[in-house]
């Protein structure tokens, strides 16, 4: 059983109410007193409307979606206080250490100069002080009434392993976004155990990458691979342009686990992705939703899940399917020269004699196709 995190809204203001005013949950507060709804209500909307300075998550159970509790941030400056409370019908499942954990994860990810959390806790409350020094926080400070819980960010980092030039600044974008520090892999020669251990990377992403990823690599590391498909439909090469020839128009952006057999791993998260425009336009579109799938997964650590339904299996496509010869309508044409768009593709070609034709920058209108054409010659010698 696993949590997910949502962030709070108007609607879930009568259901924090209910569990604020628990018989358990008042015993444990340092106002024991009975919250009344007006003041509940105008309470809930200011913080609301403050997230600069306040965040409030609902856990949910997975899967169901049932829910099961909440935790706050109260941030001033560069600390945070955390207030949390589990459903009645949740406790004694072991969840508090599991929301505790998962809430700094987000808020760290959500407030990346937040460098501290404090949590206060009655002396009393026996199962949260438990709760909070099991999530890896520290006891700082007690008094008669209550033990002050601390914990401070950690360090973390890292990895980005993508073949293609549009990931360049990936790395730093990512660094802002979400904190820690990340490091941008290109060559299949650089994700090693060797190297990756020198990083010690809590995550190692691979965006776009051509190259197989060895066995002691993501048997040792928590590796995610993303693949523009919804899978089990498309495992294999050549996505996008197998999903274009097939008559898609959009798809989605799968995180998967990386495992021995290709594209099968369980799935973190899945993104809707339009397939309009050229090659070039997809992959750079690609970015930013690969980037924010990225940050969910580091603030969420979403369970992954298997996948479900019958495996479609894509064959990768090679540079001699590019010819366009035989093509009998101007949307195919137009179809195969923007799917191979992009830099570093084999683009859409067709010969003549000697002429070797390569088309780029298609458009089309009707039954007419305009398209940039390259004209090279064959090399006689090799005749």
């Amino acid at each position: 059983m696993n949590l997910r995190l949502r962030p709070a809204t108007t609607e879930d203001a009568d259901r924090l109410l209910e569990w604020a005013n628990d018989e358990v949950g008042r015993r444990n507060s340092f106002d024991t007193a009975p919250i009344l709804r007006e003041t509940h209500l105008q309470w809930f909307a200011e913080k609301l409307a403050r997230p600069d300075q306040t965040r409030i998550y609902i856990a949910e159970l997975t899967p169901g979606g049932e829910p099961a509790g909440q935790i706050r941030f109260d941030r001033s400056g560069t600390e945070a206080v955390i207030d949390y409370a589990l459903a009645p019908a949740a406790r004694g499942r072991g969840l508090a250490k599991e929301l505790l954990l998962l809430g700094g994860r987000r808020i760290y990810a959500d407030w990346v100069d937040v460098q501290t959390l404090v949590g206060h806790v009655k002396l009393q409350n026996v199962p949260s002080r438990k709760a909070f020094a099991r999530a890896g926080f520290t006891a700082s400070d007690a008094t008669q009434d209550e033990v002050v819980f601390m914990s401070r960010r950690a360090h973390r980092n890292f990895v980005v392993a993508a073949s293609r030039p549009w990931y360049a600044g990936i790395d730093q974008r990512l660094e802002s976004r979400v904190g820690g520090q990340f490091t941008l892999l290109t060559r299949p020669d650089e994700v090693n155990p060797s190297m990756l251990a020198s990083l010690q990377p809590h995550w190692v992403f691979f965006p776009h990458w051509s190259s197989l990823i060895p066995p002691d690599v993501y048997e040792s590391f928590p590796c995610v691979v993303f693949h523009m498909t919804a899978l089990p439909y498309g495992r294999g090469g050549s996505p996008l342009q197998n999903l274009i020839v097939r008559g898609h128009r959009d798809t989605v952006v799968s995180a998967i686990d990386v495992t021995r057999e290709v594209d099968a791993g369980d799935i973190y998260l899945q993104r809707p992705l339009s397939l309009d425009g050229s090659a070039q336009d997809i992959m750079l579109r690609s970015v930013s939703v690969i980037e924010s799938m990225i940050a969910d997964i580091i603030a969420t650590d979403p369970p992954p899940v298997s996948q479900r339904g019958p495996v479609v299996a894509f064959r990768r496509r090679k540079p001699e399917q590019g010819n366009i010869a035989d093509l009998t309508s101007a949307a195919d044409v137009y179809n195969h020269i923007r799917m191979l768009d992009a830099v570093g593709y084999p683009h859409a070609f067709l010969d003549a004699g000697k002429l070797h034709l390569e088309f780029t920058q298609a458009t089309l209108d009707g039954n007419t196709v305009d398209a940039h054409v390259r004209i090279t010659f064959h090399d006689s010698s090799k005749e």
